[in-house]
């Protein structure tokens, strides 16, 4: 089937750990309770008040420690969240709220029920986007990664966050409950390390990229290196990487090599760095699963590939343990 936004936020709502959500009704998000309802992975609690409703996801996940969502319609039933998604914000809770809207409305069409929600107080969210309605399947893609984003963000910095998500009102054009398969993005720490099979890296298509990047320190540049000697790893890199060690490729030949079948493409990236100029170093990525080293925790996907881990912890110490397993 033609999976939709809706069932896409509940398959990730349950690959990042949600068990509770605490639903108001509604028209505009009538659709994305139903499917929540009807899947037994989630307790649906229903909230006619949508004060009371953050509230009690608040108190949810103060209790258990746990992301928990809340779901509302248009108009102004999201401003009824601000009070508790402040507290929150300030009690460090991760409370993601999704509310929804009619795609077909907006402030000049004099449509009823609008609601300008692009800019939340800055107080009551670490993280917030508004979802377009798609009319592509780039354009899926690009709000799939907001959806990652906020769930990633929630989960690992530990606050409230907000997605206003387009509706769906035809549901015979979405009937069908089932749900996507999807996987999440995880965060590995250096505590967590004995996690990560670290022999099906050494053994497979790995590589390394390396965008953009500050000067490195002689001794990150010298363990790069000794990683891909050992294991025989590429290292492509942007001309700006200021990586100029052992097997060093540029993106730019790397890429230029079109007519190169899949079966040579990498299975896993070790990502690192900035922007890459390089747009065509997209087909290193096509088939490849990506653990990207982000020691600032923030979540990005290079050439829209949603990492498999990121790992919040800095170059050399990834390197340390990786050369040594």
């Amino acid at each position: 089937m033609s999976y939709t936004y809706l069932h896409y936020a509940a398959a990730l709502l349950h690959a990042y750990g949600v068990k509770h959500v605490v639903a108001s009704p509604g028209t505009q998000n009538a659709f994305f309770n139903l499917i929540l309802d009807s899947d037994p992975r989630f307790t649906v609690i229903s909230a006619v008040d949508e004060r009371s409703a953050a509230y009690i996801a608040k108190g949810l996940s103060a209790a258990t420690g746990e992301l928990v969502a809340l779901t509302c319609t248009e108009a102004t039933a999201s401003r009824n969240y601000l009070s508790a998604l402040t507290e929150c914000y300030y009690s460090h809770l991760p409370v993601v709220a999704l509310t929804f809207y009619n795609a077909a409305g907006s402030a000049s069409s004099l449509a009823p029920q609008f609601c300008d929600r692009s800019q939340p107080p800055r107080d009551t969210q670490i993280f917030s986007a508004q979802l377009r309605a798609p009319a592509s399947q780039f354009e899926l893609m690009l709000g799939l990664e907001l959806m990652h984003q906020a769930l990633f963000t929630a989960q690992t910095q530990h606050g409230p966050v907000h997605l206003n998500i387009p509706s769906i009102c035809n549901w015979s054009a979405a009937a069908d409950l089932s749900l996507p398969q999807v996987a999440p993005c995880r965060t590995i720490t250096r505590d967590e390390l004995s996690k990560i099979d670290w022999s099906s890296l050494q053994h497979r298509r790995t590589a390394i990229f390396i965008g953009a990047h500050a000067r490195f320190e002689e001794r990150v540049q010298d363990l790069i290196g000794k990683c891909a000697e050992r294991y025989g790893l590429p290292v492509f890199c942007e001309l700006s990487s200021g990586y100029f060690g052992a097997n060093r490729i540029s993106t730019a030949l790397a890429s230029a090599q079109l007519s190169l079948p899949d079966d040579v493409m990498p299975q896993f990236i070790i990502d690192m760095g900035g922007i890459c100029a390089d747009y065509f170093a997209a087909r290193l990525f096509a088939h490849a699963q990506v653990l990207r080293l982000s020691p600032d925790g923030k979540f990005t996907c290079r050439f829209h590939r949603i990492p498999q881990f990121i790992f919040t912890l800095n170059e050399k110490e990834f390197l340390c343990r990786f050369i040594t397993d």
